[in-house]
């Protein structure tokens, strides 16, 4: 969550933010 407004902050495409998102969860639930 917090990376995911570190990058809001920074000013990224909301599509990216959405996706990398998507894949830290992605990532953390096959872990």
């Amino acid at each position: 969550m917090r990376m995911r407004v570190a990058l809001d902050e920074a000013g990224p495409p909301q599509e990216t933010v959405m996706t990398l998102g998507s894949f830290d969860g992605l990532h953390l639930g096959h872990r």
